[in-house]
């Protein structure tokens, strides 16, 4: 293969001589634009991937407590491209009974002040810099001990 078609697949490096000594690299290139790009970044205005609000979060357990619950979840598949800052978990009643919330950091998050004997079910969000992403699926039905 001889250097012109060698520039159609790929890059040839030489050295640049003068007197027998090396005085620099000389670089042939039939794609110019793939290198610049490949060593500076992609040009302004170029498409970038943008960050996005984190996906669901899955539940994985929830333990009635004493007038409160222990949502125990997984985090989301997807965190949009950004860290993960806050989670947050809403357990609202069937039956009338008083909604209860709770913020952190990580699983699980203890909800508390929920009524005994309603009936409850939770959720959990996940929160980026972008935003609040989307809920989990609900948890399963339970009812907050009394005593």
């Amino acid at each position: 293969m001889n250097n012109r078609q060698s520039l159609k697949w790929g890059i040839i490096m030489r050295a640049r001589r003068s007197g027998g000594r090396r005085i620099g690299w000389k670089i042939w290139c039939g794609g110019i634009a793939v290198l610049a790009v490949a060593m500076i970044g992609a040009p302004a205005g170029a498409a970038k991937s943008k960050a996005t609000v984190p996906g669901a979060p899955t539940i994985t357990a929830v333990k009635a407590e004493v007038r409160g619950v222990r949502v125990a979840f997984k985090a989301p598949a997807s965190n949009g491209g950004l860290s993960i800052t806050s989670y947050r978990a809403v357990c609202t009643s069937t039956n009338g009974g008083k909604v209860g919330s709770r913020r952190g950091a990580k699983s699980p998050l203890k909800v508390l002040n929920l009524t005994p004997a309603k009936k409850y079910q939770c959720t959990v969000v996940a929160h980026n810099h972008k935003g609040s992403g989307a809920l989990s699926a609900p948890s399963a039905l339970f009812v907050p001990l009394a005593h």
